[in-house]
C-alpha cells in the first residue's frame, strides 16, 4: 500500500463507526444463514467486534507482522465448527459482514471527497485483506472438524458441549435440553472430573469427554461430593441457558484441584488462596526457604507432617497430636523447636499464613512429581 493510501486508510479508520457496522451486518447474517441463529448474539458480536477491532488495526500499520488478527480468526473459525456452523454457512455470513465493511468504508470514502482512484484502490486492499481473513477462518474451521484422531462426539454430547460454553442462542438452548432430556427451567452444576472417564459419568446427568485435558464435563443436579478418586471441580448452579458462568468456575476449581491433587470435589469460593500460591510460584519458594530450608530431608518430612496436621486441627495441639499418634507435649515441643528456628510464631496470623502458604506450595511441588 502506497503511503498516500496509507495515510487515506488511517483518516477513514479512524472515523470506521464499529458498533453501526457489526450491529447491521449481524442483523443480515442471522436473517439470511440460518446456522447461525442458534448461535448465542452476544458471542457473535463480540467475535466480530474483536476481528474488526484487528482487522482496523492491521490496516492502519499496514500488516500483521505479530499475527495476531490471523490468529484470532483461526480460533473464531474452530468456534464456529464447534458452533455446529457448516464451512460455507460461515464464509457466506463473513462475506456479509465483509460487504458491509467495504460499503461502509466507501460512503465515508466519498464523504471525504477521496478520488475514485485511491478509493478504487482502497477497494482492492480491502477484498485482499478479507481474502487473508477468510482463509484464516477456513483454516480453523478445518483444524477443528479434520483434525487426525480428534475425538467425535455424538450429537447429545456436541450439544451439550456447545451448552455449557455458552454458544448457543435461545431456541437452539430449548432444542438441546430437548436433546438431553433436561428441563430448561431446572438448574444445574457443571463439573470437571479428570480421568477414570467410565466410572465419573455414570454419576452425571449428561456428560462428554475433553480428551485434549483428560477430563470429563457434565451436569449434576446436586454439587458432588465425597472423593471421587479423581481431581474434581464444580461451579454455581444454573439453568441450561447460563450454565457458561457455571462452566468457567468449575474450570478453575478443577484446575487447581489438579495442581494440588485435591481428593475433595472443589468448587471456585474453596480455592482462590490456592490460586494465588499457584500463580506466585517464586514467592512460594522464598516461603518454603523460610520455613523449612535449614532442614535436611528426615527433619523436613517430620515438621511437615506436624505443621499439617496442626493446621488441619485449626490450631489445636491436642488433636494435632491424636491424630499423629504422638504425646501433646511432644506436638508442642516440635513447634517451639520449629518456631525457634525460623523465628515464625504460629499464633501469629501473618507467621502462619507464611507457613501454610509454604506448605501449599510444596504439595504442588510434590504433585508435579
Amino acid at each position: 500500500m502506497n503511503p498516500r493510501l496509507q495515510q487515506v486508510v488511517v483518516d477513514l479508520l479512524d472515523e470506521f463507526p464499529v458498533e453501526t457496522v457489526v450491529d447491521g451486518a449481524l442483523a443480515e447474517v442471522r436473517a439470511e444463514v440460518p446456522a447461525f441463529r442458534a448461535v448465542d448474539e452476544d458471542r457473535m458480536r463480540e467475535d466480530v467486534s474483536g476481528a474488526l477491532a484487528l482487522a482496523r488495526e492491521a490496516l492502519q500499520n499496514g500488516d500483521d507482522e505479530s499475527g495476531q488478527e490471523r490468529d484470532a480468526l483461526r480460533t473464531i473459525g474452530a468456534t464456529r465448527a464447534e458452533q455446529g456452523v457448516g464451512l460455507d454457512a460461515m464464509l457466506t455470513g463473513f462475506r456479509i459482514v465483509a460487504r458491509t465493511v467495504i460499503d461502509t468504508i466507501l460512503d465515508l470514502a466519498r464523504e471525504h471527497d477521496v478520488d475514485s482512484e485511491a478509493a478504487l484502490e482502497l477497494t482492492r486492499a480491502v477484498w485482499v485483506h478479507c481474502d487473508a481473513a477468510a482463509a484464516a477462518l477456513s483454516a480453523g474451521h478445518r483444524a477443528f472438524t479434520e483434525a487426525p484422531g480428534e475425538h467425535r462426539l455424538g450429537d447429545d454430547e456436541a450439544a451439550l458441549r456447545r451448552l455449557v460454553r455458552g454458544s448457543l442462542g435461545d431456541e437452539a438452548v430449548a432444542t438441546a435440553c430437548a436433546e438431553l432430556g433436561l428441563d430448561p427451567h431446572d438448574t444445574f452444576a457443571v463439573v470437571l472430573a479428570g480421568g477414570g472417564l467410565t466410572d465419573v459419568r455414570r454419576r452425571l446427568v449428561a456428560s462428554y469427554p475433553d480428551p485434549a485435558a483428560d477430563r470429563v464435563v457434565g451436569l449434576a443436579t446436586t454439587p458432588p461430593l465425597g472423593p471421587w478418586g479423581v481431581p474434581v471441580g464444580y461451579g454455581d448452579r444454573a439453568a441450561p441457558a447460563d450454565l457458561r458462568r457455571s462452566y468457567q468456575g468449575a474450570v478453575e476449581a478443577w484446575e487447581m484441584a489438579t495442581a494440588f491433587g485435591l481428593a475433595e470435589p472443589q468448587h471456585p469460593d474453596e480455592v482462590q488462596l490456592l490460586r494465588a500460591v499457584h500463580a506466585l510460584p517464586e514467592l512460594g519458594d522464598r516461603f518454603v526457604e523460610r520455613c523449612l530450608g535449614h532442614l535436611d530431608d528426615v527433619r523436613r518430612t517430620t515438621t511437615r507432617e506436624t505443621l499439617d496436621a496442626w493446621f488441619a486441627a485449626h490450631g489445636s495441639t491436642d488433636a494435632a497430636a491424636d491424630t499423629l499418634f504422638v504425646h501433646r507435649n511432644t506436638l508442642r515441643y516440635r513447634l517451639r523447636t520449629f518456631s525457634e528456628a525460623t523465628g515464625l510464631a504460629l499464633d501469629r496470623t501473618e507467621d502462619a499464613f507464611v507457613v501454610w502458604w509454604a506448605l501449599r506450595r510444596l504439595d504442588e511441588l510434590d504433585h508435579a512429581g
